[in-house]
Order: structure tokens, then sequence, then C-alpha cells
């Protein structure tokens, strides 16, 4: 088990979700739980790959379906403790308790104090039912998609301006 600054406990709810116009989005997963709230900001790619890990993690258990936590659905978030931050590296995995994930978060201001220190903690803790985290896979996914759409020919975003494609060596552009 990782070392951390703040445990938030079972997570009430979390959601993945994308502010400003596509292009120029940020992106932030935001967590209420037993404990206390989060708010995560990171990078589109992170949150495509926590997508991508909680699809991989969740096949790789098979169709064994986990019992989920007995207290799932009667977890109400508290007041008290809220934490923003910007996400230097996510941690996703199994908890000791059956039908819960872990999911770490480090800070990117912390990443400097921990490597300088050699010992590795996480800014914070929650632990996930099985189907709010298989639920989270599915929406970061789908906001990671909602972005710009991709040139069928060299796959970087296509903006509001004319798209001028190095794949046809400047002589396609597409709008």
């Amino acid at each position: 088990m990782p070392r951390y600054k703040h445990d938030l406990g079972i997570a009430a709810s979390l959601n993945a979700a994308a502010i400003g116009e596509p292009g120029s989005r940020r992106f932030h997963l935001t967590l209420e739980a037993e404990k206390g709230s989060a708010r995560v900001w990171m990078e589109k790619q992170q949150l495509f790959q926590l997508g991508i890990g909680i699809d991989r993690l969740l096949a790789a258990l098979g169709g064994l379906e986990a019992p989920e936590h007995e207290s799932e659905g009667t977890i109400s978030p508290r007041e008290g403790l809220h934490l923003e931050c910007q996400a230097g590296k996510l941690f996703l995995g199994q908890a000791d308790q059956p039908g819960l994930f872990l999911l770490g978060v480090l800070d990117s201001d912390d990443e400097g104090d921990a490597i300088a220190s050699e010992d590795e903690y996480l800014t914070l803790v929650a632990l996930v039912s099985r189907n709010k985290i298989k639920e989270f896979g599915k929406e970061a996914l789908e906001v990671c998609a909602a972005g710009r759409p991709l040139c069928p020919l060299c796959n970087s975003p296509i903006g509001p301006e004319p798209h001028v494609c190095p794949k046809s060596n400047g002589h396609l552009k597409l709008v």
C-alpha cells in the first residue's frame, strides 16, 4: 500500500468532465467521498489513459463479478476536506477489500518532493466500487472523444481553421 497525505475514504461519486471549447479544453475528475471531495485537473491524455487502464484492469479480472461493497449506495459525501490539484501521476489498482479499487493521485507539485526524498507518496487516495469505476472509465473515454474530429489521413485534430494535412503535402485543405 502506497503512502498518502489524504485518504478520502469510499467514493460516493466519481465523474470526468471537460471545460471550454474543443482545442482549448481543461480536463478534470471530480470525486466526492465519505471524508471529503477533490477536483483533480489533468491533461486529456492522462484522462484517456486512465479510462483505458480501467478497461484493461476490469478485463484482466475477467468475468468474475466481485461483490459490491456492502455500503454501496448508502455513502453520502461529507463536508470538510476539499482538495484541488493538478495530477502528476495517477494510480489505479485493486484494494484489499473485495469489490473496491484504489484510485491514487500524486499532485504535480508534490512530484519533486517525492523524488527528492526517494519515497514517493500520494497526495490523495480513495476507494471506488467496481460499478463506479466502470462507469467512470466509460465517461472518461466519452469526454475525451467529444473533442475536435481527427483528420482521416494524418490523425491530427481538425480545428475551425483550414487543416493543411502533412500527408497530402499541403495540397489538400480540409475544412
